[in-house]
């Protein structure tokens, strides 16, 4: 057998612990006293111990971006608990002000078994699927009071939001009925402004509760003054714009409705 045939037949083999290890080919004709088998031999064995040492550093890389993937989910859970207490207390002062009747649920153990059941099935959630699963849980409580008490839903989206496309399908984005779809985000602090609601509602920026810190215009890279302005043929640069036209055009889907096949 010549060197090349022993070469192109030469398999891989692995170690107890599961690392590559170099191909046996000590009794290769040639021997050890054959200088270019020698130097064959010795690129395989360094060949192979580089293949090795990327492959445990592949796995070390792909077992922190696991660390820090579940790391990132565990936060949001965390955070969005810490949003939900101050959403909360905004939300009992504007109901204690106006005479609203209003009783409070936490759907944040909910939300948690939920993440976890995904998870324990097979789930690999990202970001926008674990953030969005807040809006529709809501939604979901929301429903069965309805249905408990023959009660309608009513939304709570304004058209800057709708426009952007900046609610989440069959969550915030689901109700019955809506008295302000028709007012601009700009609008709306008028009108709180009219009506004299507490400060703390007045001068607090636009957030969908997704996680802590979050707010619409941060995560959307725009503000709603500009969103307005584009809107009612006022003027925007042209970053602000090109942000503007790709959400709205990314987002027809939220608005146009369930696409439904019925036969001719």
């Amino acid at each position: 057998m010549s060197d090349e045939r022993a070469h192109d037949t030469a398999s891989e083999s692995k170690t107890s612990d599961g690392n590559l290890a170099a191909p046996d080919v000590a009794n290769n004709e040639g021997g050890e006293n054959d200088p270019v088998f020698a130097q064959e031999q010795q690129h395989l064995s360094d060949t192979y111990a580089t293949l090795q040492s990327m492959a445990g550093a592949l796995a070390v890389k792909m077992r922190k971006n696991e660390d820090a993937a579940a790391a990132t989910k565990q936060q949001m859970v965390e955070e969005i608990k810490q949003n939900y207490g101050s959403d909360t207390d905004d939300a009992i002062r504007v109901a204690e002000q106006y005479g609203i009747a209003y009783r409070t649920v936490d759907l944040s153990e909910t939300r948690g078994a939920l993440v976890a059941a995904l998870e324990k099935a097979g789930v690999e959630l990202n970001n926008a699927a674990v953030s969005n699963i807040a809006p529709r849980l809501r939604m979901t409580a929301l429903y069965a009071v309805a249905a408990a008490e023959h009660r309608l839903v009513a939304g709570t989206g304004n058209r800057s939001e709708a426009f952007m496309g900046y609610c989440t399908k069959w969550g915030d984005a689901a109700a019955d009925f809506n008295p302000i779809a028709d007012l601009s985000v700009t609008e709306v602090f008028e009108f709180l402004d009219y009506l004299d609601a507490p400060e703390t509602i007045r001068h607090k920026a636009p957030s969908a509760g997704l996680f802590e810190g979050q707010t619409d215009e941060k995560e959307m890279g725009v503000s709603y003054a500009a969103i307005d302005r584009y809107m009612d043929g006022g003027t925007v640069t042209d970053a602000e714009r090109a942000i503007i036209e790709r959400f709205h055009r990314n987002s027809e889907h939220k608005r146009v409705g369930r696409k439904d096949y019925r036969a001719n």
